[in-house]
This record gives structure tokens, C-alpha cells and sequence, in this order.
């Protein structure tokens, strides 16, 4: 018997009553001092008997399938629902973020198509920048630096109490080669993508913090060997401060540098449960000191929760103290310790005055239910979904890779496109000089008969004596007048009828394949200019009045105009009477 009244202690959590019950399971639920309310349910063994180490065993599967059932299942559906709940009130800002993320992506493309019709930045740097900007660029440089960042954690783990002074000079030289190593780099990053390109990237601004602080750090350090004072606290917080050279890991890691990223963009939302938390936390630190402001713990009252760092004396301890319990530490320990059966229940109660049996219990149920079950998976369900919309972010930067990919093979064909039509423009204002051949003379009033020619032997398998001659077959020309003079086309050979006491004009024809593949072009112009040599001389220089028209290197099909005519059958020579 504990009392030395020889009277029977019941356990604060017990299962006489329904009321008892509901409170031990939810503690249970709560999985926070679990264990021992199950060894005390093994150990009962009836009304006013002494309770049995381990009296009935077979009571632990009780307790261990209400753990499974309710602490692992239906407190995590109790989560899910308040996660999918709060997703649903998200949903409309949901799809403006989307909507939000897809112009931002259209925009960040269509930049990016801009910046590679745009010349290289390098483009004007000279041959040692080129040379530092290769070698920047490079997959091995950020290897080498990851490499150095790596042996300069394994130094800085070396320290340790009382080291011996050789140990100190040689980290102490490793420190000053890293640092240089750090310095070296950032100037070589400088130095390959200009300062401004360079601090633009916020890593970079975090590698130049680093450094400056490194820089910092030996200079006082050497200060403090000589004669000049400083703080030791200052030199201490500045060899700490080399830890921050971790961090330029952090942006080699793509990994990790996703998880930072989808906390910063957590951080809105998280403010906004952060400030329901404290508003939840003022509430009921409020209400608790004044509920509980007044107990003490001392001999006559021992406490199991309650103490010099946990209390509800003040208004400070008392926001501590349920941060404490919203983290599920000894919170049924702190609970029990309200629950006092020897207390001052008077009206001007000052010291260890009683509370209510109901409200102590409600008062961390509620708080318990706010903060450790639902505001606390609140903030990770937040967590989890700006994760999830970082992967999205993923997949969608690598379809932006793949558009950007398609958008420079485009833009590269395009660009060829261009060359070649300007390339066209330019041999077409250039007015290229074609090599002409002086063919006939013609009189001023001519028509061409077109005649196919005898492509037919008689000696061929099918043919005879009686064989009819091929017709020849109708062929296709078109004539137009332009300020050059008449300009005639002819898909085929043709054959032409002239008289010799005609009046006659120079007619000049292009020379073409030896297959005829291409339709001949023949010009007319006024004037006799003679050109020396027989009639396969090629017209280098000719008259003015005999450069090839541009409209004349267009297909045929394409050449016709209100002013041009088309013939569809062979026309018979005429000549006017």
C-alpha cells in the first residue's frame, strides 16, 4: 500500500468508466506514454487485490490492436481527410497557379527563342576570356570544385580538443589553399560570364558571401596573433562560419536544391499556418495560465510532467509549455499533474488550487487535436503538395527542354531559309549575266512552228513499212513584251521559218544542259550588236538592252501574266502579205 492511510490509489487513466476509457484510449491513439497504461492493464487483477506482474498477457493484444486499428489506420485517415479537404479549398487557386505557371513557362520560352536569334554573349571576348570561359563551362571544373569542397569538410572535421600544434599549422595551410581555391573560382566565374551575368545567379551570391567571409575569417585570425586585440567570440563565430561551405554543395545537387526549392515556395503558406499556430498558441497559453497558473510541484505534490522548465506560472513558460506538448512529449505526464486529488478547492485559492475533473481533460484534447493532429499534418500536407507540383515543375522544364530543342532546329532551318532567299534576292538585284549565244536573225513579224523530232527507228522491234510517222506533238510557248524588247520561252527544241528580205532583230538564247531538261530562253532586242567570233560565243559584257530579266529564271508556269500569252497547239509559219 503506497498510502499510509492504507487506502487503494486508482491510476489517472484507468478504464472504470466509459468517461476513463474514452480518455486512456485517446492517450493510447496518441502513442505518448502508451507503454504504460498497457503494462498496468497486464498487471490488474481485481478490485482492492495487488495487481500481478504480467497477471494476464493475453491483454496485450487488446492494446496492440487498438494501436494498429486506430493509431496507424484511422488517425492516418483522420489525416488524409483534413489534407484532402484542404486541397479542395485549393483548388480554384490551384488552377490560377497553373494557368500562372503555364504563361510564365510560354513567356520564359519565348525568351529564350529571342536569346538564340541573339549573338553569344562570349562572342567579343578575346582569346585568354574564351580560354577561361571554356574551361568554366566545362562538366569538369564543377567536379574539381565539388572534389575540393569534400577534402576541405574532411580538414575541418580533424579539429578537435587540445590538438597538437602541428595539426594546427597544417589545417591551418589547408584553409589557406582552400580559400584560395574558392577565391580562384570566383574570379574565373567573374571573369567568364562578366560580374553582372555572374552575381545574377543566387548561388553565386552565396559562393561570393562564402568567400568574403573566409577572406574575413584569416585576416582576423592573422590580427590575432599580433599585438592588435579581438574578441575570441569574434574569432570563434568566424572558424563556424566555414561550415557554410557546405552549402556550395547544394547547388551541384539537383536533388537537394529541389527540396530547398519547394520549401521557399512552401514558405507563403506555411507563414499563414504559422500565424493560426501562434494565434492558437496565445488562445491557449491565455487560458492556461489562468487555469493552471496556481499549482506547484513539490514533495507533498510530486509532478510528472510539470516542473522548473514546464509550467503554466507565466505567460512565456506557458507558450513553451505547449509547444511542448504539441510535439507529443510527456503531454498525458503534464495532463495528470492537473488532475490533483489534494488541492485547495476554495473560492480565494492562491497556491495549488484544484481543477475540474472535465475541463483540465478537455483543454488538452482540444489543444492536442488542433495542434498535434491536424494544424501540424496541415503544414506537411503543404510540404508534400508543393513537392508534388516540383515534379510537375520537373516534367515540365524538361518538355520546355524538348520544345527549346525543336525551337533551334526550327529556327536553324529557318534560319537557312533566310540565307537562301537572301541569297536569291541578292543574285536577282545583282542581275546575274548569263552566258547567251547568238542563234538567228528574225524578222519583224515571225511565229514559231514547234516540231518534235523523229525520236522513232525504223529498224525498231514494232515498227514496219507501213508504220505511220509520229505526229509532232503540240508544244507550249509564251511571249511577253517588257522594256527589254519581246521575250520569248520555249519548253523544247523548235525550228524557225524566216524570210531574208524581212527587216531582222538579234535574238539571244541561253545555253542549256545536254538533255534539255530546262525550257530555253530566248530575248529579242532592238539594235544589231554584232559580237565577234561565230555563233557559239559567249556574251560576257553584253548591251545593256541584253541582261536576262529576273522574271525570266522563274518556272515557266509561274511566268505567265496579263501580259503574256499562251499557246496551246503548234502555230504554222505566217507572214504577212
Amino acid at each position: 500500500m503506497s498510502d499510509p492511510r492504507n487506502r487503494w490509489l486508482n491510476r489517472k487513466y484507468n478504464f472504470d468508466n466509459l468517461g476513463q476509457a474514452l480518455m486512456s484510449l485517446f492517450v493510447l491513439s496518441s502513442k505518448d506514454g502508451w507503454v504504460n497504461i498497457m503494462y498496468t492493464g497486464l498487471d490488474a487483477v481485481g478490485v482492492d487485490q495487488q495487481p500481478i506482474e504480467n497477471f494476464n498477457e493475453w491483454r496485450l493484444l487488446y492494446f496492440i490492436s487498438f494501436l494498429l486499428l486506430v493509431a496507424f489506420f484511422v488517425l492516418n485517415m483522420f489525416v488524409g481527410v483534413v489534407v484532402e479537404n484542404f486541397h479542395r479549398c485549393r483548388e480554384e487557386q490551384e488552377k490560377e497557379e497553373k494557368a500562372f505557371r503555364a504563361a510564365k513557362r510560354a513567356r520564359k520560352l519565348e525568351k529564350r527563342r529571342k536569346k538564340m536569334r541573339e549573338p553569344p554573349y562570349f562572342i567579343g571576348y578575346g582569346r585568354t576570356r574564351l580560354f577561361v570561359h571554356k574551361i568554366v563551362t566545362g562538366k569538369y571544373f564543377d567536379l574539381i570544385i565539388a572534389a575540393v569542397i569534400g577534402l576541405n569538410v574532411v580538414t575541418m572535421s580533424l579539429e578537435h580538443y587540445l590538438m597538437p600544434l602541428e595539426l594546427v599549422y597544417t589545417l591551418k595551410m589547408f584553409n589557406f589553399v582552400f580559400t584560395g581555391v574558392f577565391v580562384i573560382e570566383a574570379i574565373m566565374k567573374a571573369m567568364a560570364l562578366g560580374v553582372r551575368r555572374y552575381l545574377k545567379d543566387k548561388w553565386n551570391q552565396l559562393d561570393v558571401i562564402i568567400v568574403m567571409l573566409s577572406i574575413l575569417g584569416i585576416i582576423l585570425e592573422e590580427m590575432e596573433s599580433t599585438l592588435i586585440p579581438i574578441n575570441p567570440t569574434i574569432i570563434r563565430v568566424m572558424r563556424v562560419m566555414r561550415i557554410a561551405r557546405v552549402l556550395k554543395l547544394l547547388k551541384m545537387a539537383k536533388g537537394i536544391r529541389q527540396l530547398l526549392d519547394t520549401v521557399m515556395q512552401a514558405l507563403p503558406q506555411v507563414g499563414n499556418l504559422g500565424l493560426l499556430f501562434f494565434l492558437l498558441f496565445f488562445i491557449f497559453s491565455a487560458l492556461g495560465t489562468e487555469l493552471f497558473g496556481r499549482l506547484e510541484c513539490n514533495e507533498d505534490n510530486p509532478c510528472q510532467g510539470l516542473g522548473e522548465h514546464a509550467h503554466f506560472q507565466n505567460f512565456g513558460m506557458a507558450f513553451l509549455t505547449l509547444f511542448r506538448v504539441a510535439t507529443g512529449d510527456n503531454w498525458n505526464g503534464i495532463m495528470k499533474d492537473t488532475l490533483r486529488d489534494k488541492c485547495d478547492a476554495t473560492e480565494d485559492c492562491l497556491v495549488n488550487c484544484c481543477i475540474s475533473a472535465i475541463i483540465a481533460p478537455m483543454y488538452f484534447v482540444v489543444f492536442v487535436l488542433m495542434a498535434q493532429f491536424v494544424l501540424v499534418n496541415v503544414v506537411i500536407a503543404v510540404l508534400m503538395k508543393h513537392l508534388e507540383e516540383s515534379h510537375k515543375q520537373m516534367d515540365e522544364d524538361e518538355d520546355y527542354e524538348i520544345d527549346l530543342e525543336i525551337a533551334k532546329e526550327m529556327e536553324a532551318e529557318q534560319r537557312a531559309l533566310r540565307d537562301a532567299i537572301d541569297r536569291k534576292k541578292r543574285e536577282r538585284q545583282l542581275n546575274i549575266r548569263r552566258p547567251l549565244t547568238k542563234m538567228a536573225s528574225l524578222p519583224n513579224n515571225f511565229q514559231f512552228s514547234c516540231e518534235e523530232l523523229d525520236v522513232s527507228d525504223s529498224d525498231d522491234e514494232g515498227g514496219g513499212e507501213g508504220a505511220p510517222e509520229p505526229r509532232p506533238e503540240p508544244q507550249t510557248m509564251s511571249y511577253s513584251r517588257s522594256s527589254e524588247g519581246l521575250i520569248l520561252t520555249i519548253d523544247s527544241k523548235a525550228v524557225v521559218n524566216d524570210r531574208d528580205d524581212n527587216p531582222v532583230k538579234n535574238v539571244w538564247q541561253t545555253s542549256g544542259d545536254n538533255n534539255n531538261r530546262h525550257p530555253v530562253i530566248t530575248i529579242e532586242s532592238d539594235g544589231d550588236h554584232e559580237l565577234a567570233a561565230d555563233d557559239a560565243t559567249e556574251v560576257r559584257s553584253p548591251p545593256p538592252e541584253l541582261l536576262v530579266p529576273k522574271q525570266v529564271y522563274r518556272k515557266f508556269s509561274d511566268f505567265m501574266d496579263e501580259e503574256s500569252t499562251q499557246l496551246s497547239q503548234c502555230l504554222q509559219p505566217s507572214y504577212p502579205e
